[in-house]
């Protein structure tokens, strides 16, 4: 008789296990208001998808795919005068969305920063089916071999010197810029969707060709954002194109993102290259004089916005790494007089050693928050350097495991945006 029932109950054990679960409610947070207790489990950690809101559809007709993350404090803090900072995190190419979350921002998710994480689709020019590789499309971005691919400018096409036609996105299509306009909807989108958290304190970082994402909004969007991290790219160089006339020298590609960087009609009102003063970032800050009585009201200033870049020189040339640096601080207003930083300790034989410089010096008294800080990762030829930068999925949080790595940019972009960058509660 028992084991007449015990075999009932395993099959009922086993109908249970095999039954098809149903599926986690998606809260419409195009609606409502949603908070942190309304995420889902996405990827192992606590996360939004763009099925909890309306579809952002890009210039391609394409529905774009994104992650949102809000930390448990945001349902605690009153969203007056205590808001949450926002970090959009670009992957690299041919990566995903958990590659951004997986050791790199994961680690933060339990501190009281918000995330979004967008995913690329593939460049439409070098791959009209749409089933290439996920990046970030640029100015400049892009070369096909595909005959008559109505994504790609006609007018650019040269020959190579293997004699193959290609044909490259110029700067005044807007399909170069489908993924700039995609980030500025869903940063509109995200904080309307989510009031408490702080429009004045968004920020960008990204790897590799999401670091040429990142460049790409500092460029076009830096009004939008209070401070960028650049991972794996440079702005200066040839950025993919190279010899792109076929004439035999690599030069610098007019419609790249160097050349158009804020001198395009694409960004009105964010302009940094038409109008004065010409800096980067032509934002707005508030600055509280007192906190106590007698009040004074809040006195608004022009400030450019901070900008860190790692890079390695076994990756990216030295004149392409120098000459992104002189941009950038010709951008800020700031001075060629620098600080040396070099608090790593280099105890990895085969490891690079990171030398960290930072400009804070501007010539404009009134740009007091413009700071430029460059990591170059000195690596040792065919040995360490290359296309990666060391990151909290290498390192593990402070005090870090000198055995694998002597430090990582994603703590290091914190620090930078909190020193530089106000990154914190404040309003």
């Amino acid at each position: 008789m028992l084991a007449k029932y015990a075999g009932t109950c395993l099959l009922l054990v086993a109908v249970v296990l095999l039954a098809p679960r149903p599926a986690v409610a998606q809260i419409d947070c195009s609606a409502v208001f949603c908070t942190a207790a309304d995420q889902n489990l996405i990827g192992g950690y606590p996360m939004f998808n763009e099925s909890n809101f309306s579809p952002i559809v890009d210039g391609f007709g394409r529905t774009r795919r994104f992650w949102v993350h809000v930390p448990v404090d945001y349902d605690v803090v009153n969203g007056i005068n205590q808001k949450i900072p926002l970090v959009f995190a670009f992957h690299g190419g041919g990566q995903n969305r958990q590659d951004m979350v997986d050791g790199k921002w994961g680690d933060y998710f339990d501190q009281e920063i918000a995330f979004v994480i967008p995913l690329g689709e593939p460049d439409p020019c070098d791959n009209p089916l749409g089933n290439g590789g996920t990046q970030w499309l640029l100015p400049g971005l892009g070369a096909s071999t595909s005959a008559g691919n109505p994504n790609c400018d006609a007018a650019s096409q040269v020959v190579d010197v293997f004699g193959a036609p290609l044909t490259y996105w110029n700067a005044s299509l807007s399909g170069a810029f489908t993924d700039v306009l995609f980030v500025e909807a869903l940063r509109t989108m995200v904080l309307s969707r989510f009031p408490k958290l702080n429009s004045e304190k968004v920020y960008a970082t990204g790897f590799s060709s999401g670091g040429g994402m990142t460049l790409a909004l500092a460029c076009y969007r830096s009004a939008q954002f209070r401070g960028f991290s650049v991972v794996g790219r440079t702005l200066a160089g040839d950025n993919g194109r190279g010899d792109y006339d076929g004439d035999g020298v690599v030069e610098t590609d007019p419609n790249s993102l160097l050349a158009t960087c804020g001198k395009s009609v694409w960004d009105p009102g964010h302009a940094t290259g038409i109008v004065a003063p010409n800096i980067w970032g032509y934002g707005v800050s508030r600055l509280v004089v007192t906190p106590n009585p007698p009040f004074v009201s809040p006195v608004y200033l022009r400030v450019a916005k901070p900008v860190a870049l790692f890079v390695g020189d076994q990756d990216r040339p030295m004149v392409d790494i120098n000459g992104t640096g002189n941009e950038i601080r010709a951008r800020n207003n700031l001075t060629g007089g620098f600080l040396v930083l070099n608090p790593f300790q280099d105890i990895q034989a085969d490891d690079a050693t990171t030398q960290r410089r930072t400009f804070t010096t501007a010539t404009n008294a009134a740009q007091a928050s413009a700071a430029f800080r460059r990591y170059l990762v000195q690596g040792i030829a065919g040995v360490s350097g290359g296309h990666s930068i060391p990151d909290a999925s290498e390192c593990p949080p402070v005090p870090y495991d000198f055995n694998t790595c002597d430090y990582n940019y994603t703590d290091e972009t914190i620090t930078f945006f909190e020193t530089h960058a106000d990154l914190s509660l404040n309003p």
